[in-house]
Formats: C-alpha cells, structure tokens, sequence
C-alpha cells in the first residue's frame, strides 16, 4: 500500500482488527486539507492513500490532451494547495494532488521515479482553450511561491511553478505491456512516456499562443578572463 512504510506493515499485520491489506481507509495525521468549497455536491473527492483525486461531476475531460502540474517546496504545498483548488473549485476544473506530507516526501526523495517527481498537483484542462487560460492564471496564483522541483517529463511556463505536457488524462494501458498510453489519430497506442524528459508525439503541436509567450529568464554571469585581466559578461538561457 502506497504511504506507509515497513513498520506500519508490521503494525497493522499484528493488530488482526485493521490488517493492513484489508485496511479501507486511507488517512495519516499530515494530510493536506483542501478549502471549503460551497458547492461540494458537485465534487467527488476520492483518494487511493498516495494521490487524493478531486473530480467535478458536471463536466467532464477527454481521455488524453494537455495537462498541467503544479510543482511547490514543501513548506510552502498545503498553502498552494488551497490556492489552487479554491480556483479550480471556481472554474470547475479536476484535478489531483499528493495526499499528505509523507507522499510529498516519498514522491520526491532519492530513490523516487523520475518521471513523477516534482508533481505536487496535477490538473486537467477539458479544451486547448481552457488549458492555455489555465496556463496564465495558474501562474499568477503560484508567482508569490518559491521555486519548487523541476519537473523533467513536462516544461516550465514561463519560470514560475507551473508545468505542462500532452499525455493521457484518464488512464488507458496497453494489454501486451501494461503500459499507459495514448491514442494516435490512426487509432494505434503508443506510450505515453518513457523517458524523464519533455517530448511531444508525433501528431501533437504546441498551441501558437505558447509557442509564442512562453520565455526563459536569461541570466547575466560575471566572467573573470584570468589570460587577459579582465571581466567578460555573457548571457546563458535557461
């Protein structure tokens, strides 16, 4: 089970009252804690110990597409936590988040899969439009932030804590190798990834509105030219 560690196995295997692989809740003391939301009926709320998934049941999202992810410090998640959910909650928009301190700390430690890392909240857009609106608006929520992890299977939108890349919304998994995949135009399944780096498929393009504001902040580094004496400038993007 996702969450807990060696010595809880041992625990709830001693304890025959909650055996922990018959264990049917899923809480821990450092949980983060969403915003009251007014209109709750309209949410179903969900959690599978390590992700807690917050679906909004009037409208629904494709089954793959862009999607967007949050990236936070440790201290500073349940205050982006709120921040976050507390718009989506606004604007209808489902997504998911790491349950609790302890998946924080799990997901992004040394021995964590790399293609997860750094993915504290994970949101899905139900258009291109609704994604690229995402994209501006998510960022002036987080920009009070610090900088959280770098997320190497997505890219950064514009230097801020907010990520984004085309894969599988819903999940979808090949028969032959159980992996997750997603659907090319001509109706084959194709991974949706595999390596811890930003890639696009084949029939997918960026959208011409983040090709054309997304930047990289250049910094400026001090030089020292010990061969003639002398300080040089140069520019390096990130």
């Amino acid at each position: 089970m996702v969450g807990y560690s060696a010595d809880d196995y041992l625990r709830f295997s001693a304890d025959k009252e909650t055996i922990y692989y018959s264990e049917p809740v899923y809480a821990c003391e450092d949980a983060y804690v969403l915003p009251t939301n007014d209109n709750s009926e309209q949410w179903g709320v969900r959690s599978d110990g390590h992700w807690t998934y917050v679906n909004c049941l009037m409208y629904s999202f494709p089954p793959q597409g862009w999607k967007i992810h949050i990236t936070s410090t440790i201290y500073d998640a349940q205050n982006v936590l709120y921040d976050v959910a507390e718009y989506l909650f606004v604007k209808s928009i489902s997504f998911k988040y790491l349950s609790s301190r302890t998946c924080f700390i799990q997901a992004n430690g040394k021995y964590a899969d790399r293609l997860e890392s750094g993915k504290f909240i994970t949101i899905y857009p139900s258009s291109e439009h609704i994604f690229i609106q995402l994209l501006k608006d998510l960022k002036t929520i987080v920009c009070k932030y610090d900088d959280g992890p770098y997320i190497l299977t997505d890219k950064q939108w514009q230097n801020s804590n907010v990520f984004f890349r085309y894969g599988a919304l819903k999940p979808r998994f090949s028969n032959e190798k159980n992996v997750p995949v997603i659907v090319t135009p001509q109706g084959d399944l194709i991974p949706d990834k595999e390596l811890p780096l930003y890639s696009l498929p084949s029939f997918v393009d960026e959208p011409i509105y983040v090709k054309e504001n997304n930047y990289f902040i250049e910094f400026l580094y001090l030089i020292l030219d010990y061969s003639h004496n002398h300080y040089t400038f140069k520019h390096f993007g990130v």
